[in-house]
């Protein structure tokens, strides 16, 4: 017997009856040529309302009936083994995550499994299996990401909301130094999203609850096994922020990613970790560990199909990190403005340039700045 039950049909859409399965590949067939980005990111199930899916950003909601347990079942069983599918329902006070690749998708899934008041809800989220080529991520520069896949050490972060696209940038670099450089790399990951062939480099994906029981054991157990490069999922915590700090300070190349709207942001969560009466230090051990600070959001382009990447990109050197070091943090954004042959961006200006370019229109540049104000002046009066 299979650990996964048959898909059979079961939610009807517009008359015609379909398996999720089913369900699924229609959406994942939805892609932007223009930066191979998937259109539909997230299929949300909830009990006692239809379907609804995120295109472009914004919620959808399909032309079918409301969800109720048995469909739910139905729906989310052939997606995950019937023993995950019984530990959901025999633990009640716990979420179940989970990945998986059905047979014929041209995507794998992330499966979130929980309940609300009404019952039994998921979300499932739509993984490229193939890392675009770094060229189409939408890098405001391309001597970013160039100096990027170069860099022998240092830890770079890539930072933004869920949903912003960070995991793609981070893997699309990752698989250029695979194709390029004869390096050793350990991921540790949560879950494995995109799975890498070894090219010229060697890589061991481990993924957290799997293959080790969380980042921070995971970074302990990659600094005895020789990396180059260590890519550490997310970090969440204080132990996991220093362990990468520690070991980008001492020779190793560390991407991860945050949580944050900009640049300066990730800066002031990695401080936001440590106690207070360790802010002298951790100001030091960032100025001197964190390479480069790249912050992106995806924007609706003008035409409706599809989004664009708007980056803002802080670039570590000897004057920001002096102003880092002195816990000036108000000075980060004037920094990155004026750092343009330092490498710098800012959010507003590649706004600004995206907008100039028609690619996104003024007001969506406005309504995704984070600073009306200089977005304002980048932009010029209404109507030019």
């Amino acid at each position: 017997m299979s650990d996964y039950p048959e898909a059979k049909p079961v939610y009807p859409i517009d008359g015609h009856t379909y398996t999720i399965r089913e369900i699924l590949a229609n959406f994942a067939s939805a892609v932007d040529e223009r930066g191979g980005h998937l259109r539909v990111s997230d299929l949300h199930l909830v009990m006692g309302e239809p379907l609804r899916y995120r295109m472009d950003g914004d919620l959808h909601t399909v032309n079918g009936p409301a969800l109720n347990e048995d469909t739910y079942r139905a729906l989310i069983q052939p997606l995950v083994t019937r023993a995950q599918f019984q530990r959901f329902l025999d633990v009640s006070d716990q979420d179940l995550d989970a990945g998986c690749e059905p047979p014929g998708l041209t995507t794998s899934l992330r499966i979130n499994l929980f309940r609300d008041r009404r019952g039994s809800a998921a979300v499932i989220r739509f993984i490229p299996k193939t890392v675009i080529p770094v060229e189409m991520v939408g890098f405001a520069m391309a001597s970013t990401w160039e100096e990027i896949v170069s860099l022998k050490q240092g830890l770079v972060i890539f930072t933004g909301i869920t949903g912003s696209g960070k995991s793609t940038t981070l893997f699309s670099i990752l698989q250029r130094i695979n194709e390029t450089r004869p390096v050793r790399a350990i991921t540790l990951e949560d879950p494995i999203e995109y799975r890498l062939a070894n090219s010229r480099a060697l890589i061991s994906q481990r993924e957290i609850g799997r293959h080790v029981a969380g980042f921070p054991q995971g970074l302990r157990s990659a600094l005895r096994e020789d990396p180059d490069v260590i890519v550490v999922g997310e970090i969440r915590d204080a132990e996991t922020a220093l362990l990468a700090l520690n070991a980008a300070e001492t020779g190793h190349l560390v991407f991860t990613t945050l949580h944050t709207k900009e640049a300066r942001g990730a800066v002031t969560r990695l401080l936001g970790f440590f106690p207070s009466e360790a802010s002298k230090e951790v100001l030091a051990q960032i100025s001197l560990a964190v390479s480069h600070v790249v912050a992106q959001k995806l924007i609706p382009r003008a035409d409706g199909q599809g989004r664009a990447l708007a980056m803002e990109v802080m670039r570590m050197n000897s004057a920001l990190g002096n102003q880092i070091r002195l816990g000036k943090m108000e000075q980060i954004n004037s920094a990155i403005e004026t750092g343009a042959k330092q490498g710098m961006i800012s959010m507003e200006k590649h706004l600004s340039d995206l907008a100039s370019q028609k690619i996104i229109t003024r007001d969506t540049a406005l309504a995704f700045s984070n600073d009306p104000m200089i977005m304002e002046k980048y932009l010029g009066p209404a109507g030019k």
